[in-house]
C-alpha cells in the first residue's frame, strides 16, 4: 500500500494518490468527504480498496 498527498498552493486542495500494491483488500478511513477522479465516486470514512486497486482522491480545503 502506498499513500501519497500532494496539495494545491494557490488554492489548498489535497490530492491522495492510494495504490494498493498487494493481492489484498485494504481499508483507507477518510476524516473527510473525498471525490475519486478517476471514477466520480464520493467517499467519507472508512473506504475498501480492492486488491491492485488505485484511488485518486482530491479533497477540499479545510475552512479554519
Amino acid at each position: 500500500m502506498e499513500l501519497a498527498l500532494r496539495r494545491h498552493a494557490d488554492t489548498g486542495e489535497a490530492f491522495i494518490f492510494a495504490l494498493n500494491y498487494s493481492g489484498h483488500t485494504v481499508t483507507l478511513h477518510l476524516q473527510r468527504k473525498a471525490v475519486d477522479l478517476l471514477s466520480g465516486n464520493s467517499f467519507e470514512g472508512d473506504v475498501e480498496l480492492e486488491p491492485y486497486g488505485v484511488l485518486v482522491l482530491m479533497v477540499t480545503a479545510c475552512k479554519e
